[in-house]
């Protein structure tokens, strides 16, 4: 969109709504007076921020085609979409359920408040959800680009033998080779969105292979990569 990519645009309306969706169904079961003037109002809203949250998890897995997604924002980011699409439900149920009670004067029945607690509890859920997706994502982001400032313009005159890279193969001193370089990825390894696994399972080794089946061409994750060369592979 506009040249950009869409998840950037799109997860804003999904932070916003979801939590205004999520405050005002709290308010409707809480509140007689809030139910009889804004239940409807309340309906549009958790519908819209759940059309907000399913739009910003593909529009998520779509830029992840393209760059690096943290595997923490990306299982926060789907729970906030279930929430929401089940916080819809919920309310839309109550709603239903509360307009029914409406025509009983002095009954309201089990359901209703059942239903009007389910909701509560999942409207709690989604503020969770999007707090942590929030900064699961912000961090992930500010982290990589701290991680990765300018590459040298010329690689480093240092040349290691696979041997020697093969010596560095744990958390305290973590080497990798890569398409003829080699890379001191020890202070790496806790910072890596996806998680201090994935780069011990690399130390010590040629990970060529590896890191293009999961990277590819992608500029962040090679511009993270260009930051902690050490040399040549001899």
């Amino acid at each position: 969109m506009l040249g950009l990519p869409l998840h950037p645009l799109v997860v804003h309306a999904a932070v916003v709504l979801v939590p205004l969706a999520a405050l005002a169904v709290i308010a409707a079961v809480a509140s007689a007076r809030w139910r009889e003037r804004h239940a409807g109002l309340t309906l549009v809203a958790v519908v819209a921020a759940a059309v907000a949250a399913v739009a910003a998890r593909f529009s998520g897995e779509a830029l992840a085609a393209q760059l690096t997604e943290p595997e923490a924002h990306a299982r926060w980011g789907t729970l906030t979409m279930v929430g929401a699409l089940v916080l819809a439900i919920l309310t839309g149920g109550w709603w239903v359920l509360q307009r029914r009670d409406a025509a009983r004067p002095g009954q309201r029945g089990v359901g209703v408040l059942a239903v009007g607690a389910l909701a509560v509890g999942a409207a709690l859920a989604c503020l969770t959800f999007v707090v942590l997706a929030g900064h699961s994502g912000s961090t992930a982001t500010w982290t990589q680009r701290l991680a990765a400032p300018a590459a040298a313009e010329a690689s480093p005159a240092v040349a290691y033998s696979l041997a020697e890279v093969a010596t560095h193969a744990d958390a305290a001193s973590c080497w990798v080779a890569i398409d003829g370089g080699v890379y001191d990825l020890t202070e790496w390894v806790g910072r890596h969105p996806g998680g201090a696994p994935r780069i011990l399972g690399l130390c010590g080794t040629d990970a060529t292979e590896r890191f293009r089946a999961q990277h590819a061409d992608r500029t962040r994750p090679n511009a993270a990569l260009a930051s902690f060369r050490i040399g040549d592979l001899a």
